[in-house]
């Protein structure tokens, strides 16, 4: 009699043991495809912020900034003649 329950508890041991092996392999699957949208939403935000660090220098550029000065602002360089030099 004591054999058989002990047989009962092995069979019990071994399914908890196979059931929790499934959830686990179930889980990690799961963690597995969220850390690889993790790791693709990171690529795609490195590359976007290459592209706005490679757009703001070329904004800051002095040809640049001349450029829109002229276009947008209206302004121009001033004539040799209308420079004052301001000593200290």
């Amino acid at each position: 009699m004591a054999l058989q329950w002990a047989m009962v508890g092995c069979l019990l041991a071994i399914l908890g043991s196979a059931v929790t092996v499934v959830f686990l392999a179930q889980k990690t699957r799961l963690l597995f495809g969220e850390l690889e949208s993790a790791r693709k939403l990171q690529y795609q935000l490195d590359s976007q912020w290459n592209r706005l660090i490679l757009e703001r220098s070329t904004m800051l550029s002095p040809a640049n900034v001349e450029r829109v000065a002229k276009q947008k602002l209206g302004m121009s360089l001033p004539a040799p003649r209308e420079v004052v030099v301001v000593k200290p």
